[in-house]
């Protein structure tokens, strides 16, 4: 999506079990260089060229946030764009 929330983009469907990441690795992703991508946790590994990845930090097990991290990962969330049923779909 874009700052004016028009979806640019949506990859292929699949079914089963099929994680997201090794669908989003051999998906051709139409970001331009000096773009910014919001994900989340569940693509850890996950890169493109030229392409800003922001991601909220994972909380080591057994061990708590600081004060900067909490900051950092609230304001990632407000970031996010949920997308609900009413939506239109351009």
């Amino acid at each position: 999506m874009n700052a004016l929330l028009l979806i640019l983009f949506l990859s292929d469907t699949y079914g089963g079990r099929v994680h997201d990441k090794p669908i989003a690795d051999a998906t051709p992703y139409p970001l331009p260089a000096g773009s910014r991508l919001l994900q989340d946790l569940g693509f850890l590994a996950f890169t493109l060229p030229q392409v800003e990845i922001l991601m909220p930090t994972k909380q080591p097990r057994g061990e708590e946030f600081t004060l900067e991290q909490q900051r950092a990962n609230q304001a990632l969330h407000h970031r996010r764009v949920r997308l609900t049923p009413w939506q239109p779909m351009i």
